[in-house]
């Protein structure tokens, strides 16, 4: 960990608790993907218990299939998966699933209905666990039912010319109670809610558990698009899951008894050639203290120039995180370049990573950069308030055509400044 913290290259590794070790092949054809990976952690934070580092995949090997048959609107696939899940603590074993799929798609201009049927299968065999325990499976069918309309019509964006869409969709999803329960969790979390997990298949992450479902999701999109170009001007979206059931499949705790999710909303715009903006927010009405759990708005600039700037707000009750972030890059001619980063915790009252430095080339061959950064790692905070700043000066020279003396900051770079590109 000390190693890491003095030599790392940026602020995820320095911070970083496992490290990873992996060897992976990958095969593509037509219809086809075949992977095969092995995976390993060596886990460098003294204060994680033995109980909470990660599982080795020794291997795991998947197989995926899609075919669509234009003749019948029909997309046939199948996803097959091994996996051999490997801890020196928690109980071990094999897992295999299989989930072969058929959706009919139906799309016109106007909108799309979408019907899919999925069977989710897995079999284990677990390590020194009781008898009756060795084997476990379940089967659980998925139905899915996702439609959509999209209505337009002529308006106006700041006086040009666009065009105006509303796009309601609803999204059914039905999957039978299985319990699941004397099933190990090897790679499973709950999915976190946002937009796009509206209208997922699955609660969950991972291989371990499918949820019961017997639910709709609303859901809304307007956007004004570019009259010409088809240029995207404004999306914003919002939608909610209405639940019809409890959900009884958990990780832990008790079945959830909500009527429906939270509210979710998104928001993007771009604001001129070089200016954008994008807001999202979770709204639950069931929760007595603070209703708005997440939150995200940022503010982006962008010239061709490569001159950035960002300014984003970061809240999420859950994970005790309330941020606050400001970087830049702005480059003043070809040859020179100042940038910079502040990133500051309103919940700790101090400043999380702090980075500032400059970029000089010369005019035909070399080129000089110098980072200077200060850092804390946020995961420690809650175990030690003052907790001292890590810090680490980067310098290198680079000869072009013939490479580069000295640390290389751009990974630091790309970590702290949103939409940095090295040349």
């Amino acid at each position: 960990m000390d190693y890491l913290n003095d030599f790392s290259s940026g602020l995820a590794s320095g911070s970083a608790r496992n490290l990873e070790r992996i060897g992976e092949v990958r095969y593509r054809a037509s219809d086809w993907q075949l992977r095969g990976l092995v995976q390993d952690f060596q886990t460098v934070d003294k204060n994680l218990s033995p109980t909470s580092y990660p599982y080795s995949l020794l291997p795991k090997l998947s197989a995926n299939y899609g075919h669509l048959i234009d003749s019948l609107n029909t997309d046939l696939g199948v996803m097959g998966e091994y996996v051999y899940f490997e801890h020196d603590t928690k109980v071990t074993g094999q897992r295999l699933r299989l989930a072969p799929s058929a959706s009919l798609q139906l799309r016109r201009p106007w909108g799309h209905l979408t019907p899919r049927l999925t069977l989710n299968y897995a079999s284990y065999q677990l390590d020194e666990v009781e008898p009756e325990l060795e084997r476990p499976s379940f089967m659980v069918p998925t139905l899915s039912l996702d439609s959509g309309l999209v209505f337009e019509r002529e308006s106006s964006w700041f006086g040009n010319a666009a065009m105006h869409t509303l796009e309601p969709r609803l999204f059914y999803l039905y999957a039978p109670f299985e319990d699941q329960s004397e099933i190990p969790d090897f790679d499973t979390a709950d999915l976190d809610l946002s937009f796009a997990n509206l209208f997922k298949e699955n609660r969950f992450s991972g291989g371990d558990r499918v949820g019961d479902a017997n639910q709709l999701t609303l859901a809304v999109t307007t956007r004004w698009l570019e009259e010409g170009s088809g240029l995207e001007r404004l999306r914003a979206s919002i939608g909610q899951i209405l639940y019809f059931q409890d959900r009884r499949v958990q990780l832990t705790g008790d079945p959830q008894e909500q009527a429906s999710s939270a509210l979710v909303a998104e928001l993007s715009s771009r604001l001129g050639a070089h200016w954008r903006s994008s807001l999202a927010l979770r709204w639950d009405p069931q929760r007595e203290e603070r209703q708005i759990d997440k939150g995200r708005i940022g503010l982006h600039y962008k010239a061709p120039g490569q001159q950035l700037f960002n300014i984003s707000y970061n809240y999420n009750a859950k994970s005790e995180i309330e941020d606050l972030d400001l970087s830049f890059h702005w480059r003043f001619d070809y040859r020179f370049a100042m940038l910079g980063d502040w990133k500051h915790s309103l919940l700790h009252e101090r400043a999380l990573n702090k980075v500032v430095g400059f970029e000089y080339a010369g005019r035909c061959c070399w080129s000089l950069r110098a980072v200077y950064q200060q850092y804390v790692n946020e995961t420690d905070l809650d175990q030690d308030i003052d907790q001292e700043y890590d810090s680490r000066f980067m310098l290198q020279l680079e000869l072009r055509g013939l490479g580069a003396l000295g640390k290389d900051p751009q990974q630091t770079l790309k970590e702290s400044i949103y939409g940095y590109q090295p040349e």
